[in-house]
């Protein structure tokens, strides 16, 4: 084009060219200083917020201990609370008990309640001997577990076995020591002593002793 001239430079490597200055060459450049400029932001700003997603205080809470240990057996029928304990301070007046069944679900004693702590949430319950329990700490569709900045805690299942009643020693109930009875029966100037031994509600003992009164 008249009146522009390619301008020239040596360097070690040869002679090097340089495009002619002009307004569409000079935006050409500026567009790609500021693309540049875009994809170096963008890039740290991404990096910036993967390290805050990363920081522990930015995610949801989850369930770090529960008493009863979730898959506990043998667990003692007497028990008269569960507790649940979180890895961050929650809101207050906000649970999910979820039950998956009536029959596998505690009988709730007045309503649960967080310690001072504000991590671990405590239920009155009443348990029965013998019986699998099952309760979701907060579900898709039940969430109001959640932190003080109203993130729901992931969900927990809490599963535990309490301990049958244990039945009664047949040894026990067959000893004549405790299932005895006496008997002091007067006749005729004579004292009869009577033992009744019970052994079974169908079997009788009795022993007898007679001896002169004075």
């Amino acid at each position: 084009m008249q009146g522009q001239k390619a301008v020239k430079a040596k360097s070690n490597i040869g002679n090097v060219a340089f495009l002619p200055y002009n307004s569409v060459n000079c935006m050409c450049m500026k567009f790609i200083l500021y693309a540049a400029c875009f994809v170096s932001l963008t890039v740290a700003l991404l990096a910036a917020t993967t390290a805050h997603a990363l920081n522990l205080e930015h995610q949801p809470p989850v369930v770090i201990r529960t008493v009863p240990a979730s898959g506990a057996k043998n667990v003692d029928p007497a028990l008269s609370e569960i507790r649940v304990t979180f890895s961050k301070e929650m809101m207050d007046r906000s649970w999910s008990w979820v039950q998956i069944a009536p029959e596998n679900f505690p009988e709730l004693v007045g309503e649960p309640r967080y310690l001072k702590d504000k991590k671990t949430c405590v239920v009155n319950v009443r348990l029965d001997p013998g019986k699998t329990y099952i309760i979701w700490l907060n579900t898709q569709k039940f969430s109001n577990f959640r932190d003080t900045e109203g993130r729901p805690a992931q969900p927990y299942l809490l599963m535990f076995e309490t301990r049958a009643e244990k039945k009664r020693d047949q040894a026990t109930e067959s000893n004549p020591g405790s299932n005895t009875a006496a008997i002091i029966i007067q006749i005729g100037g004579c004292n009869v002593l009577c033992l009744l031994f019970i052994l079974h509600p169908t079997q009788l003992i009795l022993l007898a002793k007679i001896s002169k009164s004075n």
